[in-house]
């Protein structure tokens, strides 16, 4: 974390900004939950502290400050380069103001930790000692000496475990090699087999891109063997993946060598036709928007993704299919509070409001949560009818529940065929359970939903989309709803209300894990 210490300096300013918020660290490491008093009594507790610390700094934020030394002590492992990078901030910072200095601290605090090959970061700011160095500054003038302390993480882990979500149990193991080369590169190796994914193998290597925190590459290696239960078939690929990313931004190329193989008797007629190999490269990027609290049930925020992927840039000759795919996904979420606790939002100082906003543990303590999701997608073939493992699919507990996994949209007997054109959407309120404590991760679910997934017209496009906004199959339905840690599970009485004939209903109990619903 981010320090200032004080040491024994009888400055008033160092002397708040020593203090430290412990209350949260207690109430984690109790076994019981925290009663209703003990939550509101912590809150107000940290609230005058926040409140202090922020009036001490807008009163001295202008002072200004020098470094006049900046030490790191640990990361070993880690190049000199490599740490010199992260800690520029600093060294740019100096002789600015104070302000401009703690940024500046919680900047490299914020570096070093995003990288996940140290245990525990510490960027302390301390008195330089009187005399040790020289100084020109004046009266109200600061000199600081900058302290960073890594503790470095284990550089190897393997981890072994089972997984269950999206209609399918797994077992993996998990083997991450880190700081290859001093500089936060990082080598993993996953393997796992389950219930529909027979294998899958993916060695990644992952580096920062000249040292920054913000830009990374990744070169991809990754082959699998998957049964498609839904349409009669079994599915290998093998294949390569090159990429840059950030936290907004993804770009990349890919290279797959697909096979559709044990094809069942029953099979459709477009399965059949596309069994053996084929070749998929692909140019893909992707933009990113996140400013929900939480990932896995938002409280507050929304959530925007766009993407486009270009294919077929070997050329039909290779049975490459040339494409363009588009997709995006949104959530917006907002919560609200009821009865006691709740007049944090509404009255008091702007620390008390921002606090209100972030005090919640998990993202998922409030009283009710009201959730709006929006999909869609749009798939263009340039030369003939898509191939299947290009197309959308709908249904599920994970995207539209009510319907059984993969079952919405054009269908040949018992094969899903998917489509080139899906719009998906969702309302969802999760409230919580009386009687629970307002931290408990358990929350009462109901929904709406509802989505489309056509084959696109080529002569009617807008009248495909037109047809897929306007005209879904719907369902609704109520259950309960957990966030666990790692990740959200859903136990839900469903109803379907409107639906395409042939497409596969699910009435009654869904069962749904994953990180994302809609």
């Amino acid at each position: 974390m981010s320090t200032i210490n004080s040491a024994n300096i009888e400055d008033p300013l160092f002397n708040k900004l020593s203090r430290s918020v412990k209350q949260n660290e207690k109430n984690n490491n109790k076994k019981d939950a925290p009663t209703e008093q003990e939550i509101q009594r912590a809150e107000a507790e940290q609230i005058r502290q926040y409140e202090a610390f922020n009036d001490m700094i807008a009163r001295n934020s202008t002072r200004k400050t020098t470094l006049q030394s900046v030490k790191v002590v640990g990361g070993n492992s880690c190049r000199s380069s490599f740490l010199e990078a992260q800690i520029q901030p600093l060294l740019d910072a100096s002789g600015q103001d104070l302000a401009t200095v703690i940024a500046a601290s919680d900047k490299t605090y914020n570096a070093l930790n995003s990288f996940g090959i140290f245990k525990s970061v510490n960027v302390g700011l301390d008195v330089a000692p009187p005399g040790l160095f020289y100084s020109a500054a004046g009266p109200q003038d600061l000199d600081l000496v900058a302290t960073v302390t890594l503790q470095q993480a284990k550089r190897f882990t393997a981890r072994t475990g089972t997984d269950l979500g999206n209609g399918e149990g797994t077992g993996y193991a998990n083997f991450v090699l880190r700081s290859l080369f001093g500089g936060a590169e990082t080598l993993s190796f996953d393997a796992s087999i389950g219930t529909r994914t027979r294998s899958s193998y993916l060695l990644n290597f992952t580096s920062p891109l000249l040292n920054s925190s913000i830009w990374r590459g990744e070169l991809l290696a990754f082959t699998s063997s998957r049964r498609i239960p839904w349409a009669a078939h079994e599915q290998v690929l093998k294949g390569l993946s090159a990429k840059i990313r950030s936290p907004h931004v993804e770009a990349g190329y890919e290279a797959v060598l697909r096979t559709i193989t044990s094809v069942n008797a029953g099979a459709s007629d477009m399965v059949r036709t596309l069994a053996g190999d084929g070749i998929k490269t692909s140019l893909f990027w992707s933009m990113i928007h996140d400013k929900r609290n939480d990932m896995l049930m938002p409280s507050s925020g929304y959530y925007f993704k766009f993407g486009n992927e270009i294919g077929g840039l070997l050329g039909p000759e290779y049975g490459d299919k040339p494409f363009l795919k588009t997709t995006f996904e949104s959530q917006v979420a907002t919560g609200f509070s009821l009865g006691a606790g709740s007049s944090l939002s509404s009255d008091g100082s702007p620390i008390e409001k921002l606090f209100h906003q972030k005090k919640l543990a998990g993202g998922v303590a409030d009283d009710i949560i009201m959730q709006y999701s929006l999909r869609g997608g749009l798939l263009y073939s340039y030369n003939g009818p898509s191939h299947f493992m290009d197309r959308f699919f709908l249904g599920g507990a994970n995207d539209v529940r009510g319907f059984q996994l993969n079952a919405m949209g054009p269908r040949q007997d018992q094969d899903s065929l998917g489509g080139d054109v899906f719009v998906a959407q969702g309302a969802s309120l999760l409230a919580r359970i009386p009687g629970l404590a307002r931290t408990n991760p358990l929350r009462f679910l109901a929904f709406v939903n509802g989505g489309s997934v056509l084959e696109l017209d080529k002569n009617d496009i807008k009248g495909t989309l037109l047809e897929a906004a306007t005209k879904p199959s719907i369902a609704a339905g109520f259950g309960l709803a957990y966030r666990h840690p790692v990740a959200r599970f859903e136990l839900n009485v469903t109803l379907p209300l409107i639906a395409r004939e042939s497409e596969g209903l699910r009435k009654g109990l869904q069962f749904g894990v994953g990180l994302s619903f809609l």
